[in-house]
């Protein structure tokens, strides 16, 4: 009978402690990282030439954090009319690279470029394309 009743009692504080936890979230409980380690978001432009200067219009620009790149945390975008691609990351290294389908096939496709993206900055690279022989 002892068991029975503790077993009921443990039940029912488990049950109002799922209540309480869904409906009523102690968002006091939780911690938070400092100020200076929660990661700002940085500018990242990549600036896409010729091997004579000339930028690279409405080219796809692919950029993620390793390589092989991962569908559902690669970001992309399209090189505007002065060759420059514009991302928006969290500080850290990322790994710049061109979807082969939509390469131009003039062009040599370049291995992926590490780069490393700081904080409060502009970071700025330039990758430099290779007509074909």
């Amino acid at each position: 009978m002892r068991f029975i009743k503790f077993f009921l009692v443990a039940i029912c504080f488990l049950l109002v402690g799922y209540l309480i936890g869904n409906f009523f979230p102690a968002k006091f409980l939780q911690f938070s990282q400092p100020e200076e380690e929660i990661a700002t978001e940085s500018e990242l432009e990549v600036k896409i030439l010729l091997e004579d200067g000339t930028p690279i219009p409405n080219l796809e620009v692919d950029i993620d954090s390793k390589v092989p790149p991962s569908v559902t945390s690669m970001l992309i975008t399209e090189t505007d009319e002065n060759g420059i691609a514009k991302f928006t990351l969290k500080p850290g290294k990322y790994f710049i690279f061109f979807n082969a389908l939509n390469f131009p096939e003039d062009l040599e496709n370049p291995f992926p470029k590490q780069i490393e993206v700081k904080k409060e900055i502009v970071n700025e690279t330039v990758i430099t394309l290779k007509k074909k022989q």
